[in-house]
């Protein structure tokens, strides 16, 4: 809440949902909070990036 403004609310929601993105990738690579084990392949990994990337893109202005 106090760093949206000074970020912009787009680069703010970006980071949020890559954070919930490579949070969700964390519990499902390693089973936490009774999930089924699903481990990090290439595919998550390139997903995680490219909405990381897009998050870089919108702090260049």
């Amino acid at each position: 809440i106090y760093t949206a403004p000074k970020l912009g609310f787009l680069t703010f929601s970006g980071l949020v949902i890559f954070g919930q993105i490579a949070i969700s990738m964390l519990l499902d690579h390693f089973g936490w909070l009774g999930t089924d084990k699903a481990p990090i392949n290439w595919q998550r990994l390139l997903g995680g990036i490219i909405i990381f990337i897009g998050v870089l893109l919108t702090l260049q202005r």
